[in-house]
């Protein structure tokens, strides 16, 4: 074997070392995927909250719209969740998933314990409607589930 090809298997047994070592580290170290501090490996909805604070005096212009408008703030607030989707993906349908209150029977009025049903909320954007706009169709389609 020439000095040459004696080097070049020193080479690749190095290189190939040196690959096993980081897959074997790969495969034992913690997974460190995070965004923002958030370990997006281990998340898990039901645990997982944001809290974000609006300040007193946008609280009050939100609740007084709300009014104008002949809705929930929840439905003016879903409203600005949608178009802010709708901002950032342009799709066209923005659906989102809201918990809706199951007691609708009176019979499960008396009774102790969360009885919660899912609704998909979905909203059309394909004519570009105002604001005013969005939450009518949020206002009805709420009503609707």
């Amino acid at each position: 074997m020439s000095d040459f090809d004696s080097r070049i298997d020193s080479l690749s047994a190095a290189k190939r070392a040196l690959l096993e070592n980081r897959l074997r580290e790969k495969l034992t170290k913690p997974s460190q995927s995070s965004v923002d501090g958030l370990d997006v490996d281990n998340l898990d909805s039901h645990e997982t909250k944001h809290v974000h604070r609006l300040s007193a005096a946008l609280s009050n212009h939100l609740k007084i719209y709300s009014q104008q408008q002949e809705a929930t703030l929840f439905m003016v607030l879903l409203a600005a969740l949608q178009t802010l989707l709708y901002r950032y993906t342009q799709q066209t349908d923005v659906i989102v998933g809201a918990p809706i209150a199951g007691r609708d029977r009176g019979e499960l009025a008396s009774l102790i314990g969360p009885f919660l049903d899912h609704s998909a909320l979905c909203t059309s954007f394909d004519d570009s409607p105002s604001f005013r706009k969005v939450v009518s169709r949020v206002k009805q389609k709420t009503l609707e589930a």
